[in-house]
């Protein structure tokens, strides 16, 4: 492993650590960039079962962290949440 994956594998135990001992969306949400880019070093390095993993879970913790916020996760529910502001906005 070259020293740009160890400095990825690092960051993203610490940012674990953090999410663990947090517990906030905010913290969740930093953990996906470590993820993608553990990932990515995997692949780079022929790790192929890790690279596929870590995208994966990143993307699990985003839709777990846009639940907790009450965030769109469809361009349809978006729609339907600007529509809801906007009705509600008019005088």
């Amino acid at each position: 492993m070259d020293a740009t994956a160890e400095a990825a594998v690092e960051s993203l135990r610490t940012d674990r650590k953090l999410a663990n001992s947090l517990g906030t969306p905010e913290s969740l949400r930093d953990l996906g960039p470590s993820l993608n880019s553990v990932g990515l070093a995997a692949e780079r390095h022929g790790g192929s079962e890790v690279g596929e993993q870590c995208p994966e879970e990143s993307l699990t913790i985003f839709c777990e962290v846009a639940d907790l916020l009450g965030a769109p996760r469809t361009i349809e529910d978006l729609m339907g949440a600007l529509t809801t502001t906007v009705i509600d906005n008019q005088p």
